[in-house]
């Protein structure tokens, strides 16, 4: 009875039939009806029909795990995506029954991804500056002050006003002896001599700060509080500022990439930037060339939808930023995550979570003097921070209802 099929088999007329493939490739196709692999059937070494190249060019015959009969050939058309197969009737209905099957649309996927960091900032500071300058009050030649520049501006300021004072009784004496030349009234000639001396300004003298600050270890923000009191006498000055500062922040910042990509395929969308940074060329030519370093948000995944609805995704997450100060090579702060995660349709999950808590207490102080109990808080600065920060990735995935086109 087998022998009699393979002789009907044998003498049964050839049939050809022009298959349009629509939604797979007809090479993938052609490599399942010639038994060649999932390979392209052009470089089917399987097929007997020599090198053939599929195209238009000459048919290539089916190999031992084929669909089509040893008798039957295939051609496959790129531009139109046809497949041209030459076999018998009962091959042909086997073409158009796989082709029913393997030639449908493929189900797509919009995979969201949402990246939450947040971030909250806290910080004290508390500060104090305080100093002075004088000079002794007996006409000595001591004097005090912040720095050599008070000490030194004080000094002037005693001069210039020793200068100021002989200039005045230089202009006293000259108003007297000018009365009695011209003959005025003695009883009016006290009051002249006064005018004259009163039109000569003694200087008072100034203390410009901050040089003439002792501790300068206030808080160095122009916004922070402060509070000052200060004692003046005939020959010295001195002024205490208690200067303190308290600061938070919150931040969110929510980044949301997403794309769409079909069953089994993988997608990746990206968005950022190129930082060029000059980098020294070796060898002995010397010179820099210009490279580029990567601050990027990306999104790469591979969806697999299983037979029950639900999504099964290979994922790679990226987000990037610059890092604040960098030098002349850019540096990076990068939170990633890789992972494969099951997740029912149009439901979501987190994928992961980082969190991050950082304290830190900076005192400055005057050496010895900062180190007194209770009296050294009046030399020294202290600065309060506590930062933290925490990064959450949910993910979404929906599956796309086809679309049907008739």
């Amino acid at each position: 009875m087998l022998k009699k099929l393979g002789n009907l088999g044998a003498l049964a007329p050839l049939y050809t039939e022009f298959v349009q493939v629509n939604y797979a490739d007809a090479n993938d196709i052609m490599a399942i009806l010639l038994g060649t692999g999932g390979g392209s059937a052009a470089a089917g070494g399987g097929a007997p029909g020599g090198d053939a190249v599929a195209g238009g060019g000459t048919p290539l015959s089916a190999g031992a795990g084929g669909i089509l009969s040893s008798r039957g050939t295939a051609t496959v058309d790129e531009r139109t995506n046809i497949i041209i197969v030459r076999d018998i009737e009962e091959k042909l209905e086997e073409v158009r029954a796989m082709l029913a099957r393997l030639d449908i649309a493929v189900r797509q996927v919009l995979i969201e991804a949402r990246i939450v960091n947040v971030s909250t900032n806290v910080g004290r500071d508390l500060g104090i500056r305080w100093g002075g300058a004088g000079s002794a009050p007996t006409g000595d030649n001591f004097r005090y002050g912040g720095s050599q520049t008070s000490t030194l501006e004080e000094a002037s300021n005693v001069v210039s006003q020793q200068v100021a004072l002989q200039n005045a009784l230089i202009a006293g004496k000259t108003a007297r002896v000018t009365a009695l030349q011209d003959g005025t009234d003695p009883s009016l000639i006290q009051s002249l001599v006064n005018q004259a001396i009163a039109s000569v300004p003694i200087p008072v003298g100034t203390t410009s700060f901050p040089d003439a600050l002792a501790v300068d270890l206030g808080v160095q923000s122009p916004d922070a509080t402060s509070f000052s009191i200060g004692y003046t006498g005939s020959s010295g000055l001195i002024e205490l500022e208690l200067s303190a500062l308290e600061s938070s922040g919150n931040g969110e910042v929510i980044a949301r990439p997403k794309v769409t990509t079909q069953d089994k395929v993988t997608a990746t969308i990206s968005s950022g930037v190129r930082i060029p940074y000059q980098s020294q060329a070796g060898g002995t030519a010397g010179g820099s060339t210009t490279e580029f370093e990567e601050a990027l948000l990306s999104l790469r995944v591979t969806p697999q939808i299983t037979p029950d609805g639900r999504i099964n995704m290979q994922l790679d997450i990226r987000q990037d930023s610059v890092a604040a100060g960098s030098g002349s090579v850019p540096a990076i702060n990068t939170n990633q995550v890789q992972t494969s995660a099951l997740v029912n349709n149009g439901e979501t999950i987190v994928l992961g979570g980082v969190f991050r808590e950082e304290s830190t207490v900076t005192e400055t102080k005057t050496p010895l003097l900062g180190d007194i109990p209770y009296v050294g808080r009046l030399f020294k600065r202290t600065a309060n921070a506590n930062r933290r920060t925490e990064l959450l990735i949910f993910i979404t995935p929906k599956i796309i209802a086809d679309i049907n086109i008739r």
